[in-house]
């Protein structure tokens, strides 16, 4: 016998019903498909190596326009008898364009590079700039997939630092990765690799060594650079600043204190 309940039943209880389950599965998969689609646009953003692409970037933009000032200004002028021992590393290196750029800018004016350092703990970032130096038949370069400075002896020391830190504000969950989310996690202000950074890098930056930090206003840089660790063994200035619709990027460069 065919017994039919709709009848006991208005039509938005059967709507409710049909579609509850479904909504109920798009809301806990959403989190894992937006995760996807983010590493899947980032993973295609490293496996583009066309100039105009990467220069399309705000930030790589931003230290290509600051390059061009200090390697005139201050790498020219002041240090015009200077040769770069180890003109690296490039921490967080993501595409490696600017520490090729700044390489080319050098060559242009005679200066002599032992060697370039590229660091970054994302895989694909890697391999990356490996595709990218070969292409551009760059072999005096190491890449080195590490979290910073773990692991690089110390007696290393470096003229030149670039430094492009994950600076997005997260929760602690989203720390110590070496997916993609590692190249955008920054803890709490999103300040904690940045400050690990500035604290280690100082006993593998030269005498004469130059660092060039990216921040973002809610890292809110003053308390960054004159926190009583850094400003003790740092000097710093803002060289470059740029304000996009929801942030407003800064450029530092530091140097050890005599």
């Amino acid at each position: 016998m065919n017994v039919s309940f709709r009848k006991y039943f208005s039509e938005d209880y059967f709507w409710t019903q049909a579609n509850i389950g479904p909504l109920c599965i798009g809301i806990i998969t959403a989190p894992y498909w937006i995760s996807s689609l983010k590493n899947l646009y980032w993973s295609h953003r490293y496996e583009k190596l066309n100039k105009e692409e990467i220069l399309s970037d705000r930030f790589t933009w931003l230290y290509e326009r600051m390059l061009e000032d200090e390697v005139h200004k201050t790498l020219l002028d002041n240090l015009s008898s200077y040769n770069f021992k180890n003109n690296g590393p490039e921490n967080m290196s993501g595409s490696g364009y600017i520490i090729l750029s700044l390489y080319e800018m050098l060559l242009s004016r005679n200066k002599k590079i032992d060697m370039l350092y590229c660091v970054d703990i994302n895989k694909k970032a890697c391999e990356c700039i490996k595709n990218l130096t070969y292409e551009n038949k760059i072999f005096n370069v190491e890449i080195i997939r590490n979290n910073l400075f773990n692991n690089i002896r110390r007696c290393e020391l470096f003229d030149i630092v670039l430094f492009n830190p994950p600076y997005v504000i997260t929760g602690p969950d989203e720390m110590n990765k070496t997916d993609l989310t590692a190249s955008y996690a920054g803890g709490k202000y999103g300040r904690e690799i940045i400050m690990k950074f500035l604290l280690d890098i100082h006993n593998y930056l030269s005498n004469k060594g130059v660092i060039y930090l990216l921040l973002e206003k809610s890292n809110i840089p003053q308390e960054i650079l004159n926190c009583e660790h850094v400003k003790n063994i740092y000097i710093y200035e803002e060289i470059k600043k740029k304000k996009t619709l929801n942030e407003t990027i800064f450029i530092y460069k530091l140097m050890k204190k005599k």
